[in-house]
């Protein structure tokens, strides 16, 4: 199943349009209805009742609505969990003796920060 084809849909049921739902996604009329068609061939049902004012999701299509708000999300919390990957985060704790705390403390804050600015960086004199 294409997730552009069902974003696609998901605005045209919203929007009750697919003119309105072209001009929001930036495509053409033509283009949008083809997605819907694909998406509809796909699933080999109707998706959508045209009617002389709009269109209106059909019972299939409100179930694959519904269905796609929760794969939105899941995708949504996937790109959220790995667009850390392979990054250092968390908390460093480091000890420094007092007497070399002013001289160097500064710097190493600084210059780790700009390397690493996920880490909370604790220094302990």
């Amino acid at each position: 199943m294409n997730l552009t084809h069902m974003r696609s849909f998901v605005h045209v049921a919203e929007l009750g349009s697919l003119s309105l739902a072209a001009e929001r996604l930036q495509v053409s009329q033509p283009a949008l209805s083809r997605q819907i068609h694909l998406l509809e061939e796909h699933l080999g049902v109707s998706l959508l009742h045209r009617t002389g004012r709009g269109v209106v999701p059909t019972e299939a299509g409100e179930r694959l609505r519904e269905s796609a708000y929760g794969i939105f999300e899941e995708i949504a919390r996937v790109e959220r969990d790995l667009a850390g990957t392979g990054q250092v985060g968390r908390r460093l704790s480091v000890g420094i003796p007092p007497s070399a705390s002013a001289t160097i403390a500064g710097q190493l804050v600084e210059s780790y920060h700009l390397r690493y600015p996920a880490v909370s960086l604790q220094i302990i004199e």
